[in-house]
């Protein structure tokens, strides 16, 4: 039995990107948060493991329920490095295609370009955008936090290592 799953798929991983770039500022992001969100859009019955600051508390309460028996992913840190095989090349494909800042992404950072998507294209990230409430949430609240140190998204979200960074 075939099974299709969107995190194993190139161009929906691609999609996801745009998707998330649509809705973060136009601010240069580490390629590493961008990974993260990434991860989080994918599974958002996980973001509800994440050590939250205390004022996004009542979003972690609404993800608690997401959770089920058959979505259960017993190692995330595992999935999230082997995510990194289709992430990369994505946006390594969107530097190449303009739609990301090919300078920045060289120097590991991710800023949408605003080129002209298609038509319908940009008619479904609009669409994902106003249906995905608690995506956006997630994208925001992901967005707002610094990537390093004891309260940065590697140590909240236990995907990466963060002990050894330098502040």
């Amino acid at each position: 039995m075939l099974i299709y799953n969107p995190a194993f798929d190139k161009y929906n991983c691609a999609y996801r990107i745009l998707r998330i770039l649509s809705t973060l500022t136009t601010k240069p992001y580490r390629i590493d948060t961008i990974r993260i969100v990434d991860f989080y859009v994918l599974f958002p019955h996980l973001f509800s493991d994440v050590r939250l600051p205390p004022k996004h508390l009542q979003l972690k309460k609404r993800l608690r329920n997401l959770k089920n028996n058959y979505n259960e992913i017993l190692n995330p840190r595992n999935l999230f490095d082997r995510l990194a095989n289709l992430q990369l090349p994505a946006l390594k494909s969107m530097a190449a295609k303009g739609m990301i800042n090919r300078d920045k992404f060289n120097e590991g950072l991710i800023i949408r370009e605003f080129t002209t998507l298609p038509e319908k294209l940009d008619k479904l990230i609009d669409r994902d955008i106003h249906e995905q409430e608690i995506c956006n949430q997630i994208i925001e609240v992901i967005g707002e936090m610094t990537m390093f140190g004891r309260d940065g998204l590697k140590s909240r979200t236990g995907l990466m290592e963060f002990k050894y960074d330098a502040i």
